[in-house]
């Protein structure tokens, strides 16, 4: 792994310029973020981050959208972009000898975007098919149903496509509004990882990008509000149901995030975890089985995903149960400890070694932590995870009361309410 080379600059009109220097590839992976999402969302605008992320590709002032694709392909690279709940991204990964023109067409789409009217009629089209492509997955529902119960009227509870509904409502005036008051400077971040100079990269950026000023922005705690036990949607004609299982802990950015990443690992996310072990290993149960964490600004939430068939999903749900009890009961023994430790660091350097991903991860740092930790940092962090640190977080995860669910798949409500506990 090459020797990390972090540098950062702050604009004087508050726009952030972080980048990684890896002298070991000849690529770039460029992103331009912005610190907003669903959660930003009024009711009226359910759907307007990502309607935007949409719109910006149909074309600008100077180049019309196939213009656009066919630039963006002579690069041979690959542009992207992609709507979280609190974050917004438009990115590239190109040669580090293109870096200039992918900087150029990305600041043209974000600043310049003609966002007509016909565009807009032909993405709500394009956008309604998302939808029900979405509507039609029934794992990725079941983890926005465990969002909605556990998060309740939260703003991070907001879908990410908005509804059919509000979709039809969305029009250019909304869009201008939007991009005026939160496509700015103090929201915005510019993120390269790659064969590149930092001082460049920042004239560049002062060249190119002139998006209204404000001041640092950072969302505020919201607290939540209508949270439930459950969410349901059934009579999907499909053959098996899709649970997720979990809570809300507080968001802490600091020691605690690596003894989330340890004890996930332990728990749930891996071949060698206990749920995968015991449901899928030694009982057959379920295909799919594995454990996650969403960190959000204000919250994070931890659960558990299987997809089993409806009649296996009562004795699925007391395995997990068990496993929770277990592990509160009985605690981690040292050598899974070291296990879990050991696969936690392999797990984040291997993914480091990716422009891609090194990239992600300043960006994320930045905008939750507002300083950059290296991977040596990080490492030692994760050798300092504890026994009594694991077994604190899990007796806040994994007491059953405290846990909601979110199902899609053919089951009833009564089914589901009796895989509560």
């Amino acid at each position: 792994m090459p020797r990390e080379t972090y540098r950062k600059t702050v604009l004087a009109n508050n726009i952030r310029v972080v980048t990684e220097r890896m002298t070991n590839v000849r690529s770039v992976s460029l992103g331009i973020w912005f610190f907003t999402g669903p959660r930003d969302e009024t009711p009226r605008e359910r759907g307007i981050s990502h309607f935007i992320e949409h719109m910006l590709f149909k074309g600008t002032k100077s180049r019309d959208a196939k213009q656009l694709a066919v630039e963006m392909q002579a690069l041979g690279g690959n542009f992207n972009a992609y709507t979280l709940k609190e974050l917004t991204c438009y990115s590239a990964r190109v040669l580090d000898s293109d870096l200039e023109s992918a900087l150029d067409i990305l600041s043209d789409m974000l600043q310049n975007s003609r966002l007509s009217d016909s565009d807009l009629r032909l993405e709500r089209r394009v956008i309604a098919e998302e939808i029900k492509g979405f509507l039609d997955s029934p794992d990725e529902l079941a983890f926005e149903l465990l969002s909605r119960a556990v998060l309740g009227s939260h703003p991070l509870s907001n879908p990410i496509l908005g509804t059919y509904g509000t979709l039809s409502g969305l029009d250019r005036t909304m869009i201008r509004r939007v991009l005026r008051g939160r496509y700015c400077t103090g929201r915005a971040l510019i993120a390269a990882a790659g064969h590149l100079k930092h001082d460049h990269l920042v004239s560049l950026v002062k060249k190119k990008f002139k998006f209204p000023r404000s001041k640092r922005y950072f969302p505020k705690a919201v607290p939540v509000n209508g949270a439930s036990r459950m969410r349901l949607k059934t009579n999907m004609g499909i053959n098996q149901a899709h649970v997720c299982i979990g809570c809300r802990s507080d968001a802490d950015m600091g020691k605690k995030r690596y003894i989330f990443k340890v004890f996930n690992t332990l728990f749930g996310d891996g071949m060698g975890s206990r749920l995968f072990q015991k449901l899928r290993e030694e009982k057959g149960l379920a295909y799919n089985v594995f454990t996650f964490v969403m960190p959000y600004s204000d919250h994070r939430l931890f659960g558990a995903y299987l997809a089993v068939h409806p009649r296996n999903a009562p004795r699925a749900m007391d395995l997990f149960y068990d496993e929770s009890e277990r592990m509160l009961r009985d605690g981690v023994r040292p050598r899974e400890l070291e296990n879990a430790k050991s696969e936690s660091k392999s797990s984040l350097v291997i993914s480091l070694e990716s422009t891609s991903s090194r990239m992600s991860r300043l960006a994320s740092m930045e905008f939750y932590l507002g300083e950059h930790e290296s991977l040596d940092h990080a490492l030692k962090q994760i050798d300092l995870v504890s026994e009594s640190d694991v077994m604190e977080l899990a007796l806040e995860l994994l007491e059953p009361s405290r846990m909601s669910l979110g199902i899609a798949g053919p089951v009833t409500r009564q089914q589901a309410e009796s895989l509560l506990r």
